[in-house]
């Protein structure tokens, strides 16, 4: 048998550090309060799992770099920006 979506859902006595949580994920996103809730639910019941739902940018991995890694990083970059001369004649 075939589940139903929930079309809505009202939440009672939420406190104010999980609304403050939700919001700051929405605005992060640039989506609805209910998206963000949506998702953080999903990341947090999908926890080692292989069907997380994918992001659309790279939030996740803000500061997840140990210094060295960063590092490595940055001197990747500087190569891949040199400008070859002899490509611009």
């Amino acid at each position: 048998m075939k589940k139903k979506p929930i079309k809505a859902l009202t939440i009672r006595k939420m406190p104010d550090e999980v609304a403050d949580a939700v919001r700051g994920r929405a605005e992060e996103n640039q989506t609805s309060f209910s998206k963000a809730l949506v998702a953080l639910l999903q990341e947090h019941l999908s926890e080692g799992k292989v069907n997380v739902k994918k992001r659309r940018d790279l939030s996740w991995m803000a500061g997840t770099l140990s210094e060295q890694d960063a590092e490595a990083f940055d001197r990747s970059l500087k190569e891949q920006r040199q400008i070859d001369p002899e490509m611009w004649k």
